[in-house]
Protein backbone atom coordinates (compact mmCIF):
# COMPACT_ATOMS: atom_id res chain seq x y z
CA UNK A 1 0.00 0.00 0.00
CA UNK A 2 1.18 3.84 -0.23
CA UNK A 3 3.63 5.48 2.41
CA UNK A 4 1.25 5.52 5.33
CA UNK A 5 2.48 2.69 7.09
CA UNK A 6 -0.93 1.03 6.95
CA UNK A 7 -0.69 -2.87 5.69
CA UNK A 8 -3.27 -5.09 5.23
CA UNK A 9 -3.91 -8.97 4.71
CA UNK A 10 -5.76 -9.72 1.50
CA UNK A 11 -9.34 -10.58 3.47
CA UNK A 12 -8.51 -9.00 7.01
CA UNK A 13 -7.91 -5.98 9.32
CA UNK A 14 -7.09 -3.57 9.15
CA UNK A 15 -9.15 -2.41 6.17
CA UNK A 16 -9.32 0.58 4.08
CA UNK A 17 -12.56 1.87 2.76
CA UNK A 18 -14.23 4.61 0.42
CA UNK A 19 -17.23 6.79 2.03
CA UNK A 20 -19.14 7.12 -0.27
CA UNK A 21 -21.87 9.90 -1.60
CA UNK A 22 -24.42 8.20 0.28
CA UNK A 23 -22.20 8.57 3.53
CA UNK A 24 -22.35 4.57 3.42
CA UNK A 25 -18.88 2.31 3.91
CA UNK A 26 -18.64 -0.65 2.19
CA UNK A 27 -17.81 -3.83 3.35
CA UNK A 28 -16.73 -6.97 1.04
CA UNK A 29 -18.34 -10.20 1.04
CA UNK A 30 -15.09 -11.65 1.44
CA UNK A 31 -14.35 -10.01 5.05
CA UNK A 32 -17.89 -10.35 5.91
CA UNK A 33 -17.58 -13.82 5.57
CA UNK A 34 -14.12 -13.78 6.93
CA UNK A 35 -14.96 -12.34 10.20
CA UNK A 36 -18.40 -14.61 10.83
CA UNK A 37 -20.83 -10.98 10.19
CA UNK A 38 -22.95 -12.59 7.76
CA UNK A 39 -26.18 -13.77 10.04
CA UNK A 40 -25.75 -10.50 12.00
CA UNK A 41 -27.73 -7.20 11.66
CA UNK A 42 -25.58 -4.87 13.88
CA UNK A 43 -21.98 -4.77 14.80
CA UNK A 44 -19.48 -2.49 16.75
CA UNK A 45 -17.11 -0.88 14.51
CA UNK A 46 -13.95 0.70 15.46
CA UNK A 47 -12.46 2.92 12.22
CA UNK A 48 -9.96 5.49 11.85
CA UNK A 49 -9.95 8.67 9.77
CA UNK A 50 -6.65 11.41 10.15
CA UNK A 51 -5.15 9.54 12.81
CA UNK A 52 -8.07 9.88 15.08
CA UNK A 53 -10.16 7.15 15.84
CA UNK A 54 -13.90 6.49 17.38
CA UNK A 55 -16.04 3.27 18.21
CA UNK A 56 -19.46 2.75 16.37
CA UNK A 57 -22.69 0.56 16.52
CA UNK A 58 -23.77 0.48 13.49
CA UNK A 59 -26.96 -1.20 11.77
CA UNK A 60 -25.06 -3.33 8.93
CA UNK A 61 -26.94 -2.93 5.73
CA UNK A 62 -27.27 -5.54 2.97
CA UNK A 63 -26.33 -5.25 -0.64
CA UNK A 64 -28.50 -7.32 -2.96
CA UNK A 65 -27.70 -11.13 -3.41
CA UNK A 66 -24.36 -11.15 -1.72
CA UNK A 67 -23.00 -11.49 1.81
CA UNK A 68 -21.14 -7.88 1.77
CA UNK A 69 -22.79 -4.96 4.02
CA UNK A 70 -23.00 -1.50 4.35
CA UNK A 71 -23.18 0.92 6.97
CA UNK A 72 -23.86 4.50 7.49
CA UNK A 73 -21.72 7.38 8.81
CA UNK A 74 -23.27 9.16 11.69
CA UNK A 75 -23.54 12.78 11.16
CA UNK A 76 -21.88 13.39 14.44
CA UNK A 77 -18.77 11.38 13.63
CA UNK A 78 -18.51 12.90 10.00
CA UNK A 79 -18.47 16.47 11.36
CA UNK A 80 -16.40 15.26 13.93
CA UNK A 81 -13.31 13.69 12.08
CA UNK A 82 -13.84 16.09 9.36
CA UNK A 83 -14.75 13.06 6.84
CA UNK A 84 -16.22 13.79 3.67
CA UNK A 85 -17.59 12.35 0.44
CA UNK A 86 -14.70 9.82 -1.03
CA UNK A 87 -12.35 10.18 2.28
CA UNK A 88 -10.95 6.57 3.14
CA UNK A 89 -11.44 5.17 6.56
CA UNK A 90 -9.55 2.68 7.88
CA UNK A 91 -11.52 0.11 9.75
CA UNK A 92 -9.60 -1.58 12.33
CA UNK A 93 -12.03 -4.12 13.97
CA UNK A 94 -15.75 -5.17 13.57
CA UNK A 95 -17.24 -7.25 15.70
CA UNK A 96 -20.56 -8.90 16.07
CA UNK A 97 -23.48 -7.26 18.25
CA UNK A 98 -26.32 -9.35 19.22
CA UNK A 99 -29.27 -7.74 20.50
CA UNK A 100 -32.42 -8.73 22.58
CA UNK A 101 -35.31 -9.51 20.41
CA UNK A 102 -38.02 -6.63 20.96
CA UNK A 103 -41.37 -7.92 21.51
CA UNK A 104 -43.75 -6.66 19.13
CA UNK A 105 -46.54 -5.15 19.64
CA UNK A 106 -50.42 -6.10 18.90
CA UNK A 107 -53.04 -4.12 17.39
Amino acid sequence: MGGNGIKRARRGLPYMATVYGNNQVYIPSSLIKTLGLANFDYAMVIMEHGGREVTLSVKLLRAKRTSARLFTLPKSVREALGIKQGDVVIIKSITPLELKPVRQRRY
